[in-house]
């Protein structure tokens, strides 16, 4: 399991969890306690099939994910840059947990109309 959370374990503004494993039930209690915390961004790795596996039981065992807890979850995590590689899909990773934090989409530079450093 990938967890960017500080070293004691606990989580901060800035965090930004992605609990992905090929366990659901492993997957189900990591989303279940991210979910408690007000994180506004939670990642998850693997196909969305494997995620909607996962809403599907935590919803048949009357624990539902909310509409607003489904919008702070990108599944499945990562920008589109044809990553195969552990290296490129962690750099689609963090490139897509930078892009939100920034309020950016994650668009090429070459298409943006403003300024790079403008918001």
């Amino acid at each position: 399991d990938v967890l960017a959370l500080g070293a004691s374990g606990e989580t901060h503004e800035g965090s930004s969890p992605f609990p992905g494993t090929s366990s659901n039930l492993f997957g189900v209690r990591n989303m279940e306690r991210f979910l408690k915390t007000p994180l506004p961004y939670l990642g998850m790795l693997g196909p969305r099939k494997r995620t909607q596996k996962m809403f599907d039981k935590m919803a048949a065992e009357n624990r539902p994910i909310s509409g607003e807890d489904t919008a702070r979850i990108s599944s499945p995590i990562g920008l589109d840059i044809g990553a195969t590689t552990p290296e490129e899909i962690a750099l689609s990773i963090l490139a897509e947990i930078r892009a939100h934090f920034a309020q950016r989409d994650g668009s090429r530079l070459k298409n943006r109309i403003k300024p790079i450093n403008e918001d």
